[in-house]
Protein backbone atom coordinates (compact mmCIF):
# COMPACT_ATOMS: atom_id res chain seq x y z
CA UNK A 1 0.00 0.00 0.00
CA UNK A 2 2.33 2.91 1.36
CA UNK A 3 4.45 4.19 0.16
CA UNK A 4 4.10 2.41 -3.36
CA UNK A 5 0.50 4.38 -4.84
CA UNK A 6 -0.74 1.38 -5.86
CA UNK A 7 -3.62 0.56 -3.45
CA UNK A 8 -6.22 3.59 -2.47
CA UNK A 9 -9.56 3.84 -1.78
CA UNK A 10 -10.14 4.07 -5.73
CA UNK A 11 -8.24 0.93 -6.17
CA UNK A 12 -9.96 -2.33 -6.97
CA UNK A 13 -8.27 -3.96 -4.42
CA UNK A 14 -8.84 -1.93 -1.72
CA UNK A 15 -11.54 -4.34 -0.23
CA UNK A 16 -8.62 -6.91 0.18
CA UNK A 17 -6.25 -4.46 1.46
CA UNK A 18 -8.60 -3.29 4.04
CA UNK A 19 -8.75 -7.25 5.53
CA UNK A 20 -4.72 -7.82 4.90
CA UNK A 21 -4.41 -5.12 7.22
CA UNK A 22 -6.52 -6.00 9.58
CA UNK A 23 -5.34 -9.57 10.22
CA UNK A 24 -1.65 -8.65 9.61
CA UNK A 25 0.75 -9.72 12.33
CA UNK A 26 3.88 -8.10 14.31
CA UNK A 27 1.63 -4.83 15.73
CA UNK A 28 3.27 -2.36 17.67
CA UNK A 29 6.50 -4.26 17.76
CA UNK A 30 9.09 -1.74 16.41
CA UNK A 31 9.85 1.87 16.65
CA UNK A 32 9.55 1.86 12.80
CA UNK A 33 6.35 0.66 12.49
CA UNK A 34 4.71 1.69 9.39
CA UNK A 35 1.19 0.83 10.80
CA UNK A 36 -0.24 4.47 11.43
CA UNK A 37 1.14 4.99 7.49
CA UNK A 38 -0.92 1.69 6.04
CA UNK A 39 -4.14 3.22 7.87
CA UNK A 40 -3.59 6.62 6.77
CA UNK A 41 -3.73 5.41 3.04
CA UNK A 42 -6.88 3.16 3.90
CA UNK A 43 -8.43 5.78 4.92
CA UNK A 44 -8.89 4.10 8.46
CA UNK A 45 -8.84 7.20 11.14
CA UNK A 46 -9.48 5.13 14.08
CA UNK A 47 -6.32 2.65 13.13
CA UNK A 48 -4.49 5.86 12.73
CA UNK A 49 -5.16 6.82 16.62
CA UNK A 50 -4.79 3.23 17.95
CA UNK A 51 -1.38 2.55 16.30
CA UNK A 52 0.06 6.01 16.89
CA UNK A 53 -0.39 6.11 20.31
CA UNK A 54 0.90 2.69 21.47
CA UNK A 55 4.32 3.76 19.68
CA UNK A 56 4.55 7.04 21.10
CA UNK A 57 4.04 5.48 24.45
CA UNK A 58 6.33 2.68 23.91
CA UNK A 59 9.04 4.14 22.19
CA UNK A 60 9.32 8.17 22.24
CA UNK A 61 11.03 7.88 25.73
CA UNK A 62 13.66 10.03 25.53
CA UNK A 63 13.73 14.03 26.78
CA UNK A 64 14.91 15.02 23.31
CA UNK A 65 11.35 13.62 22.18
CA UNK A 66 13.65 10.73 19.88
CA UNK A 67 12.39 7.08 20.02
CA UNK A 68 14.49 4.32 21.47
CA UNK A 69 14.70 0.75 20.92
CA UNK A 70 17.46 -0.94 22.06
CA UNK A 71 18.63 0.96 25.47
CA UNK A 72 19.07 4.46 25.28
CA UNK A 73 20.28 4.37 21.90
CA UNK A 74 18.15 7.43 19.78
CA UNK A 75 16.09 6.55 17.19
CA UNK A 76 14.80 8.51 14.40
CA UNK A 77 12.39 6.31 12.42
CA UNK A 78 9.15 6.77 14.92
CA UNK A 79 8.81 10.51 14.57
CA UNK A 80 9.46 10.39 10.57
CA UNK A 81 6.18 7.45 10.82
CA UNK A 82 4.26 9.61 13.14
CA UNK A 83 5.08 13.11 11.21
CA UNK A 84 4.22 11.67 7.80
CA UNK A 85 0.77 10.29 9.45
CA UNK A 86 -0.60 12.85 11.37
CA UNK A 87 0.27 15.01 7.80
CA UNK A 88 -1.53 11.97 5.83
CA UNK A 89 -4.62 11.76 7.65
CA UNK A 90 -5.88 15.51 6.57
CA UNK A 91 -4.28 15.86 3.42
CA UNK A 92 -3.16 13.07 0.53
CA UNK A 93 -3.10 13.53 -3.28
CA UNK A 94 -0.84 10.66 -4.31
CA UNK A 95 -3.17 9.76 -7.25
CA UNK A 96 -3.73 13.18 -8.70
CA UNK A 97 -7.01 13.86 -6.57
CA UNK A 98 -6.78 16.06 -3.27
CA UNK A 99 -8.56 14.29 -0.34
CA UNK A 100 -8.97 15.94 3.00
CA UNK A 101 -8.78 14.49 6.32
CA UNK A 102 -9.47 11.27 4.88
CA UNK A 103 -8.05 9.36 7.76
CA UNK A 104 -8.68 12.02 10.34
CA UNK A 105 -9.09 9.93 14.01
CA UNK A 106 -12.85 10.42 15.38
CA UNK A 107 -12.57 13.31 17.72
CA UNK A 108 -9.58 15.03 17.39
CA UNK A 109 -8.40 18.38 16.44
CA UNK A 110 -6.21 19.25 14.05
CA UNK A 111 -4.76 22.56 12.34
CA UNK A 112 -2.39 22.23 9.29
CA UNK A 113 -0.72 23.58 6.79
CA UNK A 114 0.79 20.80 4.31
CA UNK A 115 2.42 20.91 0.09
CA UNK A 116 1.26 19.24 -2.37
CA UNK A 117 2.13 18.27 -5.93
CA UNK A 118 2.75 21.76 -7.74
CA UNK A 119 3.85 23.37 -4.89
CA UNK A 120 0.29 24.64 -3.79
CA UNK A 121 -0.35 24.55 -0.06
CA UNK A 122 -3.99 23.34 1.79
CA UNK A 123 -4.64 24.21 5.28
CA UNK A 124 -7.58 22.31 6.73
CA UNK A 125 -9.14 23.19 10.26
CA UNK A 126 -10.87 20.53 12.47
CA UNK A 127 -12.59 20.27 16.03
CA UNK A 128 -13.95 17.32 17.09
CA UNK A 129 -12.84 15.11 13.68
CA UNK A 130 -15.17 17.33 11.99
CA UNK A 131 -13.55 19.29 9.30
CA UNK A 132 -14.12 23.10 10.02
CA UNK A 133 -12.48 24.91 7.39
CA UNK A 134 -10.23 24.13 4.33
CA UNK A 135 -8.18 26.23 1.75
CA UNK A 136 -5.93 26.28 -1.02
CA UNK A 137 -2.73 28.69 -2.12
CA UNK A 138 -1.68 27.93 -5.51
CA UNK A 139 1.56 27.04 -6.10
CA UNK A 140 1.36 26.83 -9.92
CA UNK A 141 -1.32 27.41 -12.45
CA UNK A 142 -3.61 24.26 -13.28
CA UNK A 143 -6.58 22.61 -12.04
CA UNK A 144 -6.47 20.66 -9.12
CA UNK A 145 -8.59 17.42 -8.54
CA UNK A 146 -10.55 17.90 -5.22
CA UNK A 147 -12.78 15.11 -3.45
CA UNK A 148 -15.35 16.66 -1.22
CA UNK A 149 -14.36 17.32 2.01
CA UNK A 150 -18.35 16.27 3.06
CA UNK A 151 -19.47 14.03 1.00
CA UNK A 152 -22.80 13.98 0.06
CA UNK A 153 -23.50 17.64 1.10
CA UNK A 154 -22.97 20.92 -1.10
CA UNK A 155 -20.11 23.06 -0.63
CA UNK A 156 -19.40 26.99 -0.63
CA UNK A 157 -15.99 27.95 -2.98
CA UNK A 158 -14.98 31.61 -1.94
CA UNK A 159 -11.58 33.24 -2.15
CA UNK A 160 -10.20 35.16 0.82
CA UNK A 161 -10.15 38.65 -0.72
CA UNK A 162 -13.00 38.90 -3.57
CA UNK A 163 -15.23 36.72 -1.35
CA UNK A 164 -16.99 36.00 -4.05
CA UNK A 165 -18.81 32.34 -3.32
CA UNK A 166 -19.83 30.15 -5.85
CA UNK A 167 -21.43 26.43 -4.91
CA UNK A 168 -21.17 23.27 -6.37
CA UNK A 169 -23.19 20.04 -5.56
CA UNK A 170 -21.66 16.68 -3.84
CA UNK A 171 -19.86 15.29 -7.49
CA UNK A 172 -19.87 11.78 -9.03
CA UNK A 173 -16.37 12.71 -9.44
CA UNK A 174 -13.98 14.93 -7.92
CA UNK A 175 -14.67 18.66 -8.73
CA UNK A 176 -12.02 20.15 -10.72
CA UNK A 177 -10.81 23.65 -9.00
CA UNK A 178 -8.29 26.11 -10.38
CA UNK A 179 -6.07 28.12 -8.34
CA UNK A 180 -5.72 31.39 -8.07
CA UNK A 181 -2.71 33.39 -6.99
CA UNK A 182 -0.89 33.19 -3.69
CA UNK A 183 -2.44 36.16 -2.65
CA UNK A 184 -5.89 34.99 -2.81
CA UNK A 185 -6.10 31.70 -1.33
CA UNK A 186 -9.63 29.53 -2.28
CA UNK A 187 -11.64 28.46 0.89
CA UNK A 188 -13.66 25.44 0.78
CA UNK A 189 -17.08 25.43 3.54
CA UNK A 190 -19.61 22.94 3.92
CA UNK A 191 -23.02 24.38 3.27
CA UNK A 192 -25.31 26.22 4.58
CA UNK A 193 -21.97 27.43 6.84
CA UNK A 194 -20.81 30.72 4.28
CA UNK A 195 -17.49 31.95 4.93
CA UNK A 196 -18.13 34.94 2.29
CA UNK A 197 -20.64 36.29 4.78
CA UNK A 198 -18.23 36.00 7.76
CA UNK A 199 -15.95 38.37 8.95
CA UNK A 200 -11.98 38.16 7.84
CA UNK A 201 -8.94 38.95 10.57
CA UNK A 202 -5.26 38.44 9.63
CA UNK A 203 -3.18 36.75 12.41
CA UNK A 204 -0.49 38.81 14.22
CA UNK A 205 1.78 38.38 16.64
CA UNK A 206 0.26 40.95 19.00
CA UNK A 207 -1.03 39.84 22.63
CA UNK A 208 -4.46 38.51 23.12
CA UNK A 209 -6.73 41.03 24.96
CA UNK A 210 -9.67 39.09 25.84
CA UNK A 211 -10.40 35.75 26.14
CA UNK A 212 -12.40 33.97 23.00
CA UNK A 213 -15.37 31.51 23.37
CA UNK A 214 -14.61 28.00 22.65
CA UNK A 215 -18.14 26.91 21.65
CA UNK A 216 -16.93 27.66 18.06
CA UNK A 217 -13.63 27.39 16.56
CA UNK A 218 -12.19 30.22 15.01
CA UNK A 219 -11.46 30.55 11.18
CA UNK A 220 -8.03 33.09 10.79
CA UNK A 221 -6.39 32.86 7.43
CA UNK A 222 -3.40 32.73 6.94
CA UNK A 223 -3.02 29.50 8.89
CA UNK A 224 -0.30 29.54 11.42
Amino acid sequence: MWPYGQIGDASARYALAKRTYANHPHRDINDWNNDPLQAVRLGLGGEVASTLTPLIEKHQTLRSGLATFFGNEPYVEQQGVTAAALSKALVQDYDGVLRIAAALPPGWDASSTAFIHGGSKVSVQAYGGTITTMGITAGSTGGIAVGNPWPAQQVEVSTAVTRAPSWYPPPAQPHSQSPRSAAEPTWFTRCPCRVSAESYSQVTGNAASARAGLERPARHWPPG
